[in-house]
């Protein structure tokens, strides 16, 4: 198996995991005034919180398995444009990679800390998607179109969850038993990023698995737009 097919695999065998781990998580979870987990109230690093959850590990653990797992995908596929955007593209890729690992290490109870390494994440893998957009696009680099609305998806949401009032996010820090509304835009905003970004991930890696049957040699590639 070729180096871009093993990534290709390994990452999406980490969204599997990630979404597994999301799946059974939720299902033990209950907040602090006794409710069930709501995709549309809660945010997700709730779920790894171990006063709200018995399986807070699962979330915790799946994001730095995945995290590793996402490593190989992001490196190659900068590598693979062999120009200087994507080779900072790539590094850039890895470093958001580090914060998804530091978002399982710090979870959800040390509120502060964790919320510096969320941020963290979500600033720097909107600044990696967008290169790889610009990537995707521009015709002078080797990456097909096909990457470009799935790289695109990520940087329009962050800017959303960026200037979104963030009201209800202060109420819920300041007092754990505030009762939320129906829906929290801000945690809706939040999940909208993470499944673009395992879209992201799904996309990258079918390419990359394309890209490896072309030719024998995967880093030789050359594909037509």
């Amino acid at each position: 198996m070729s180096t871009y097919k093993l990534a290709s695999s390994v990452s999406s065998l980490g969204i599997l995991l990630i979404f597994t781990a999301i799946i059974v998580a939720q299902s033990t979870f209950v907040g602090h005034n006794c409710e069930s987990y709501d995709f549309g109230v809660h945010f997700i690093s709730e779920l790894g919180n171990h006063e709200k959850n018995k399986f807070y590990f699962l979330l915790n653990y799946g994001f730095m398995i995945v995290s590793l797992s996402f490593i190989p995908l992001t490196f190659l596929l900068g590598r693979y444009t062999e120009s200087k955007l994507g080779r900072i593209a790539s590094i850039t890729g890895v470093i958001a990679m580090l914060a998804i690992f530091a978002v399982g290490c710090i979870p959800e109870n040390q509120r502060y800390a964790h919320l510096i390494a969320a941020v963290s994440f979500f600033s720097i893998s909107a600044i990696m998607s967008g290169m790889f957009a610009f990537l995707s696009w521009n015709k002078n680099n080797k990456l097909n179109k096909f990457l470009f609305f799935p790289s695109l998806l990520p940087v329009l949401l962050f800017i959303l969850f960026l200037f979104y009032p963030k009201t209800e996010l202060n109420n819920i820090t300041a007092d754990p038993t505030y009762v939320r509304p129906n829906i929290v835009w801000l945690a809706v905003l939040e999940w909208s990023y993470f499944l673009t970004m395992s879209l992201w991930v799904l996309c990258a890696s079918y390419f990359l698995w394309k890209a490896a049957d072309d030719k024998e040699k995967p880093l030789e590639l050359n594909i037509q737009h």
